[in-house]
């Protein structure tokens, strides 16, 4: 039972991924080759103009930047362990408000595995 719900999680985690890459595809797609892409090439239907390509330009470049920066930000966060607890990190206490003079501190009981 265990190995099926941790195969179950992985492929939770890989479909979000992919919808997270999809999502950017469909975006990357409508955003350079649709909107921007004519305004490049001096495809547009209305008058255009050089200052206007040259500002096509210059916005398609950042968005090329900031897609590359989220990708890369996208993949350290996937391949990155995420560590563990310290062997001897124990919670903080908990405020207790009925007995508000007091401070409560969870200990580690025996059956705490380390």
């Amino acid at each position: 039972m265990h190995k099926c719900m941790v195969q179950v999680a992985k492929t939770t985690g890989n479909i979000f991924v992919f919808l997270v890459l999809f999502i950017l595809g469909i975006m990357y797609y409508q955003y350079v080759f649709l909107i921007w892409g004519p305004h490049i090439f001096g495809i547009v239907l209305v008058s255009s103009h050089s200052a206007e390509s040259m500002l096509a330009a210059a916005v398609v470049i950042i968005w090329h930047f900031l897609m590359i920066m989220f990708l890369w930000s996208l993949l350290q966060t996937l391949i990155t362990d995420p560590g563990r607890v310290p062997i001897y990190w124990v919670p903080p206490p908990i405020w207790n408000p009925r007995r508000a003079s007091t401070w409560e501190t969870r200990r580690p009981s025996a059956n705490d595995t380390v």
